[in-house]
């Protein structure tokens, strides 16, 4: 059960999109042309990603 609890820990902070993993490097990506081209829907996007965040957290 350690082994697994430590597994869920791992992939939780990599589904928050900490720095230097896949996740973060595919968001900010996106993020950043989506940025350029619609600022308010790329808000948005960025609020789902904290509340997805938030939720995985908890």
């Amino acid at each position: 059960m350690p082994l697994f609890s430590t597994f869920f820990l791992v992939f939780s902070l990599f589904n928050c999109a900490i720095p230097l993993s896949g996740n973060f490097t595919g968001e900010f990506l996106c993020l950043a042309g989506g940025f350029q081209y619609s600022p308010i829907l790329t808000l948005i996007a960025m609020s789902g990603i904290v509340l997805s965040a938030a939720y995985s957290i908890n």
